[in-house]
């Protein structure tokens, strides 16, 4: 799923107990297809549950946002963000909603779209980054500075201002 220097990158993630960063692509490869086996599950019977495999990736997610956070490793920023904002891409997968409520902005949490964003931004991933805003939604938002916020983010990722406003 991951071109060769998307790979590279994974394997230059700081490691983990338990965590070797040769398989992450296959981790996160294998996230995938399990979420699309679930949804296709949920389609057909209406049944379908999160396996083990994305609450790992969750754990991935926060960790290496983390790592990112408090720039534990600054040699390895940019690993850590770009698997940071693989898994945050995965898990905003997992929460889809329907696509004309606003993105999650509050003094709780942020929607793993505004994590996976930002985070390819600080990986240089800039076209992963654009593909990713383009699920941000600022339209419902009733605070006009989440509202602004959203739309901030979105526009160095996507360089469009008008599309969902």
């Amino acid at each position: 799923m991951f071109d060769p220097s998307s790979r590279a990158l994974l394997r230059e993630a700081p490691d983990l107990p338990g965590l070797d960063p040769e398989t992450l692509d296959e981790l996160l490869t294998a996230a995938h297809i399990e979420l699309a086996t679930v949804r296709l599950r949920s389609r057909e019977d209406g049944t379908g549950s999160i396996s083990d495999v994305v609450d790992r990736v969750r754990r991935l997610a926060s960790t290496f946002e983390a790592y990112v956070a408090l720039n534990l490793r600054p040699e390895q920023t940019r690993a850590a963000a770009f698997v940071a904002a693989s898994a945050h891409q995965i898990l905003s997968r997992v929460r889809e909603s329907a696509a004309d409520r606003p993105t999650i902005v509050s003094s709780d949490a942020i929607s793993s779209i505004i994590s996976a964003t930002l985070l390819f931004l600080i990986a240089d991933r800039a076209a992963d980054a654009a593909e990713v805003a383009t699920q941000l939604r600022a339209r419902g938002e009733p605070r006009a500075v989440r509202r602004s916020l959203i739309l901030s983010i979105r526009c160095p990722s996507s360089n469009d201002l008008e599309h969902s406003a």
